[in-house]
């Protein structure tokens, strides 16, 4: 085997290599980011339900609202803001009432 040609294979493991580190890299720090997020939505959600129990109002639908978009979803779209996932918020606000079913 030509040297030239054993180098050019080298070289392009090695930038493979590269480009799985900066993937990898990329996604455990949109994996971070995403956590935070789903725990600030979830931890709104849970006081907006808490309230629906308390005025004897069904609290499941703001859950179902939370649910329509899977973590695996929101990381693998690492390209996409995360507010973009949630466009109307009215499930984590306490004061919303359930919408209703067409």
């Amino acid at each position: 085997m030509n040297n030239t040609v054993f180098i050019i294979i080298i070289i392009a493991i090695q930038f493979i290599c590269l480009c799985c580190v900066i993937y990898s890299s990329i996604m455990m720090f949109r994996n971070k980011k995403v956590y935070q997020y789903s725990n600030k939505i979830l931890d709104q959600v849970s006081i907006a339900a808490k309230s629906d129990i308390s005025k004897g109002r069904n609290f499941e639908w703001r859950y179902k609202a939370f649910n329509s978009v899977s973590y695996t979803e929101m990381v693998n779209q690492f390209w996409k803001k995360l507010d973009s996932f949630y466009p109307d918020k009215s499930f984590i606000d306490p004061k919303a009432k359930e919408p209703k079913q067409k």
